[in-house]
């Protein structure tokens, strides 16, 4: 029941689902039919104002009662080189995916060169081999190492993305106002770095790279111009608990890129959580603490007892003709009985399948079955004597043992 209003940097709804996926990813057409149905629940939306930029921060404490920021990682991080800035056909990858996706695609040339082993830096690469270029990854740790998607990696492959690993761009060759070659030094993997992945170290063989385009993708960041109030800042990001009680006093509360560079599932989870809490907060509730259920794990389950089923293989586009497309999509989606009939092959770790394996091997009649389909079993913990049967015969690892 509470007025909501939606201040968008951007000319649409969307954020990094929209600007910085690729179409042939996440169809556009889904999106807006997600978008759509939270405009439809009454949300106020006001496009093209960055806060911050159109509008001070401060502002908003004026008119609402509580700011929630989830303003994305829009701002890509350069490679650090003279003559980057001055360069027309160096962009990184965070405001290249952007042009894409707004409808105005670079023109990138016969040859690309996208630096980084992240998701962005796959996107990148494979967009631009969608454009009608040839297209190097740089990546200065081994395959092995490389932060993206398997799937996405494994797609940039069949696309025929040319991979050169354990090297780095270390010197641009300018001329005018664009970069003719890039200066490359080969590395090798030493110990491990805070991020526990080894570390690259330079060694003393370089090499050249002719280049049309260059696209670093080494990272990107949120554009905190304008949060300084909240603590927000290039080097301490904003910071919430898991509850967002922290920061409730102050009533202001944060997610997704804003906090930390995560998946679009996280940032769901954190705008729900915050939701939860500024409602809390409304109506002088306290904050439920959900606990997390006990991860179960293929030790637990009864694998034997379960029908075999064999996993339904999607069908996959040919990689020669959706590199011809920015929008053909990969994989080809299930049909909704192919999702039912996928779906079936669900375990339910964790979870009461109504199975009545417990209430059939317990000797002490502990167990009682529920007379409702679906409603849990029942245990007279008085009658039990601590035999677990009911737990070893469980196929799904719904009941343990204390």
């Amino acid at each position: 029941g509470y007025k909501v209003t939606i201040f968008e940097a951007f000319d649409k709804l969307g954020g990094m689902l929209r600007y910085g996926i690729p179409e042939y990813r996440l169809p556009r057409d889904i999106l807006d039919k997600e978008i759509q149905r939270i405009l439809d629940l009454g949300v106020e939306v006001k496009t093209n104002t960055a806060i911050g930029r159109d509008m001070p921060f401060d502002d908003l404490h004026k008119d609402f009662d509580a700011v929630f920021v989830g303003i994305g990682a829009h701002k890509g991080r350069k490679l650090g080189l003279d003559g980057e800035d001055e360069a027309e056909n160096v962009v990184t990858g965070a405001d290249f995916l952007n042009m894409v996706n707004s409808g105005n695609p670079p023109d990138v040339g016969k040859k690309v060169v996208a630096v980084g082993g992240g998701d962005s830096a796959m996107d990148a690469a494979r967009v631009c081999l969608r454009l009608g270029a040839e297209v190097t990854l740089l990546y200065r740790r081994t395959r092995h190492e490389m932060p993206a998607i398997e799937e996405d990696i494994v797609g940039g492959e069949k696309e025929n993305v040319n991979f050169i690993f354990l090297a780095t761009p270390v010197e641009l060759n300018i001329d005018g106002n664009r970069c003719k070659s890039i200066k490359c030094q080969k590395m090798e993997l030493g110990e491990p770095d805070s991020s526990g992945r080894r570390r690259p170290v330079p060694i003393d063989e370089f090499f050249k790279l002719e280049t049309d385009y260059l696209i670093p993708s080494i990272s990107q960041e949120p554009e905190f111009e304008g949060f300084e109030g909240i603590g927000a800042n290039r080097k301490d990001w904003l910071s919430t608990d898991d509850f967002m009680e922290k920061d409730a006093d102050n009533h202001v509360y944060a997610g997704g890129d804003a906090k930390e560079l995560g998946l679009v599932t996280i940032a769901m989870y954190q705008g729900r959580r915050a939701a939860d809490t500024i409602h809390s907060r409304f109506r002088d509730l306290p904050i439920e603490h959900q606990e997390r259920s006990a991860l179960i794990d293929k030790s637990k389950i009864l694998v034997d007892y379960y029908e075999p089923k064999e996993r339904l293989t999607v069908e996959e586009v040919d990689p020669e003709k959706r590199v011809l497309s920015l929008t053909q999509e990969v994989d080809r989606t299930f049909t909704s009985p192919e999702a039912l009939e996928e779906s079936a092959r669900c375990l339910s770790c964790g979870m009461c399948v109504e199975c009545g394996q417990c209430y059939v091997y317990c000797q002490d009649q502990v167990i009682q079955k529920p007379a409702q389909p679906g409603s849990l079993y029942t245990f007279k913990l008085d009658l039990c004597q601590g035999c677990s049967k009911c737990a070893e015969v469980c196929p799904c690892g719904f009941i343990q043992m204390k």
